[in-house]
């Protein structure tokens, strides 16, 4: 498919566009936390990638290259704004950050204080952190998503953990 929209057809493109769109929303919104800015980034990260679709090699999947170019479509929106977004990751689905014992109360709570830990860091942090937990990807895939190099990846993981895991404790 991605080599007949290379060659120009639309309706290749356009399938495309349908596959992916949830998921590049999804990562837009999490990181941006505005529908509409999440928009946005969406529609200009699939532009960026029709006018540059010829750059495109198969050294990388087209779903990485997709998911790179929507983060930095992000970035460029969270640059114009100046302004610190927040980031609400479902870390709370993770069992590193939950009991099965809590009550539904407690994991509302729970939820609540990372969504307020997650906004206390960078964009850049929270786009890892979104990678690898809310889109399950391996750390090399972040790594190449973000382009940065994977000890990059695990450093920042390995820090937002323990600041998450001080900050809960804290409470």
């Amino acid at each position: 498919m991605i080599e007949e929209a290379k060659s120009g057809n639309q309706q290749a493109f356009n399938q495309i566009i349908e596959h992916y769109t949830p998921f590049a929303y999804r990562l837009a919104y999490v990181i941006l936390q505005n529908e509409q800015d999440a928009q946005d980034a969406v529609q200009d990260a699939f532009l960026r990638c029709y006018l540059k679709l010829a750059s495109f090699h198969r050294n990388s999947t087209l779903q990485t290259w997709l998911y790179r170019v929507v983060v930095n479509c992000c970035t460029d929106i969270l640059r114009k704004k100046q302004r610190d977004q927040s980031v609400c990751a479902n870390l709370a689905r993770e069992n590193t950050f939950l009991e099965n014992t809590n009550t539904v109360e407690e994991n509302l709570d729970l939820k609540l204080d990372l969504k307020n830990i997650l906004a206390t860091f960078t964009p850049e942090y929270r786009a890892t952190l979104v990678l690898y937990y809310g889109f399950g990807l391996k750390v090399r895939e972040v790594a190449k998503t973000l382009g940065v190099p994977a000890g990059t990846v695990k450093s920042r993981l390995h820090t937002a953990r323990k600041s998450i895991q001080k900050c809960l404790l804290r409470k």
